[in-house]
């Protein structure tokens, strides 16, 4: 081999070599400076473990407005019954009144009836210690002449009348007194009726405010936890989420509130939509019947002309026939005539002129509502020193109250009545539209007229005054921020 080529050869492995050893020990320096890239199934992990926890606050989130949901609506329950029970203490009320009433009456009826019986007795022992009568032939028998005779025939006249009047008095003292005491009983049986249905009202809102009360901790804690829980699945503060959850309520109650007042409003819209389309049939039918009047008094007045002119045809035919059987009789008679014929026709055109003057009468218009009673500014002032109190159910003050009861307190001080009921108070009131509400009008809350369970105190500025539920004080409220407001207010007459 050349010398040339055995050379290069040797430099070659030595490269390769050095190569190799540059490359073994620099591997290990390299690789620690590489970045790691997570791999696709670390990448994927990650991504459901997002998914999962949007999923689990959006479920918890879900959880939460429906325990809010649950908790105003067992509040509501707890309403309606506790306002049962306050219709139930009024009809109670009545009964025990009207057994009074008719107590009184058959006690009353019952003496009647035995002074009466006293009377007709008192007769006939006065009979028998005369020794009876002999009747009608007694006066015959006298021996004092015919004066006797007819003095005792009237004496016995009257002394029957007295007997006849006392009798028929006694019989019907005795009938009244049976019927009133049936009355009587009837009143006192309606009055245990009523007494127990009271108590059975009292025992259901007992329980179903006792099972609120449970049910609403159970809930604020379940909500407690669950607002734990979602701040720590946001990373955020216990204090904030509850600050957020706040924030929702209020921005759910506002979203409610304005669409309650946008379908009040639409109701509102339509309701005067078919008074006016009401007052328009009216104006209308007023107009036809105007129309038709005028009608009727031209026909009456062309027939008043027809006859007229028939009657001046036949006298005239009357005039010619008597002009030709006589002259002057027939001078005399169209003299006569024509008198008669300008008396009449000033007659007609008098008539005439009367008709025309006749007016048409135009309907009469509706009343406008009445204003809320005087006392309405003492109501508010009264409502406003309550606030505060506490709300118990049934309870009518002086410094716990429910909702009919404050209501009741507060036009109680201004000199007013009302019962203490929310549905009796909405009997007791005159309809006002929503869009029209003054202040001290009362506003109810229910399905319809036949289910309220809750009554406020409208103070102006879409604002009421209410005891609210179990567990609540007495507060200002926005008069929309429950869904179910019903279209229609009630004012106060005074």
């Amino acid at each position: 081999m050349p010398r040339s080529s055995r050379s290069t050869r040797i430099t070659l492995v030595t490269a390769v070599g050095s190569a190799l050893a540059m490359v073994v020990s620099a591997g290990p320096a390299q690789a620690s400076v590489d970045p790691v890239y997570p791999s696709a199934g670390e990448v994927q992990a990650a991504q459901s473990a997002v998914t999962s926890k949007k999923q689990q606050v959006e479920a918890l989130q879900g959880r939460l407005n429906a325990s809010y949901a649950q908790e105003q609506q067992v509040r509501k329950e707890a309403g309606e019954a506790a306002e049962k029970y306050n219709g139930a203490r009024v009809e109670l009320q009545q009964k025990r009144a009207a057994a009074k009433v008719a107590s009184r009456k058959s006690r009353e009826a019952r003496q009647q009836a035995h002074t009466a019986r006293t009377a007709v007795g008192e007769l006939a022992a006065g009979i028998y210690r005369q020794g009876g009568s002999l009747g009608d032939l007694e006066m015959f028998l006298s021996d004092g002449g015919p004066q006797t005779v007819l003095d005792r025939a009237a004496g016995f006249a009257v002394v029957g009348k007295y007997r006849d009047r006392t009798l028929e008095q006694a019989s019907a003292s005795s009938q009244t007194a049976a019927t009133l005491e049936r009355q009587a009983a009837r009143a006192q049986a309606q009055e245990a009726a009523a007494e127990m249905r009271a108590k059975q009202a009292k025992g259901e809102a007992e329980a179903k405010v006792a099972a609120v009360q449970s049910e609403t901790r159970r809930l604020q804690s379940q909500q407690s936890a669950m607002v734990t829980e979602l701040a720590q699945l946001r990373r955020t503060s216990v204090s904030k989420e509850r600050q957020r959850q706040a924030g929702l309520r209020a921005e759910a109650e506002r979203r409610a509130a304005e669409a309650a007042r946008k379908r009040l409003e639409a109701q509102r819209r339509k309701a005067a939509a078919l008074q006016r389309a009401k007052e328009e049939a009216a104006r209308e039918a007023a107009a036809q019947k105007a129309r038709e009047e005028a009608a009727a008094r031209a026909a009456a007045q062309e027939k008043a002309r027809e006859r007229a002119a028939q009657e001046a045809r036949a006298e005239a035919a009357r005039r010619a026939e008597s002009q030709r059987q006589q002259e002057a009789a027939a001078r005399r008679a169209a003299a006569q005539k024509a008198r008669e014929q300008k008396a009449a026709d000033e007659r007609a055109a008098a008539e005439r002129e009367q008709a025309q003057a006749i007016p048409v009468s135009a309907p009469e218009p509706a009343p406008a509502p009445s204003g809320p009673a005087s006392g309405a500014s003492a109501a508010i002032a009264f409502a406003r020193a309550q606030l505060g109190d506490r709300y118990v159910w049934a309870a009518d003050g002086p410094s716990t109250w429910d909702c009919s009861g404050l209501t009741q307190g507060a036009w109680r001080a201004a000199g007013v009545y009302l019962p203490h009921q929310s549905k009796l108070q909405y009997n007791d009131t005159m309809r006002v539209p929503i869009s029209e509400l003054q202040p001290g009008d009362l506003v109810f809350y229910g399905s319809s007229p036949s289910t309220i369970y809750h009554v406020a105190l409208y103070i102006g500025g879409d604002t009421i005054i209410e005891a609210p539920f179990a567990g609540g004080y007495v507060r200002t409220y926005s008069v929309f921020r429950y869904g179910d407001l019903l279209p229609y207010g009630g004012r106060v007459l005074s």
